[in-house]
């Protein structure tokens, strides 16, 4: 059997954030706190929400196409996922299948971990 050599490497990186912006202030209004509180030990001043139906294979997808715009990639260029998440839309399939399935990759196996720590691999 012989193993090509190919270069591995990140060629490119994306993000998403839902629009739903809710400030340490606007838990002021639903909570008892206050954001100096809340900065003080998280550090957090503001958190997205997703809205109703917007699972986390969503917002991965829209991630990985901006990934692959700037990675100048198509679907049959990657080898490879690897999808890390503690909020899964559902047990099975798994969100790396799902997100597999969006993009159209039908070249390669998701990796999945399912660790206690989010995107956090260790051995």
């Amino acid at each position: 059997m012989t193993m090509m050599n190919k270069p591995v490497g990140i060629i490119g990186t994306g993000s998403f954030l839902p629009d739903n912006v809710v400030t340490n202030f606007d838990l002021e209004k639903m909570v008892d706190t206050n954001d100096q509180w809340i900065r003080e030990r998280t550090g957090i001043e503001e958190r997205r929400i997703a809205p109703e139906g917007m699972n986390t294979s969503y917002m991965a997808t829209e991630a990985a196409k901006k990934a692959m715009q700037m990675a100048n990639v198509s679907a049959e260029d990657i080898d490879m996922i690897i999808f890390a998440t503690l909020t899964p839309d559902m047990i099975i399939p798994s969100a790396a299948c799902v997100l597999q399935a969006n993009l159209e990759l039908k070249t390669l196996q998701p990796m999945i971990y399912k660790r206690h720590a989010l995107g956090l691999y260790m051995d």
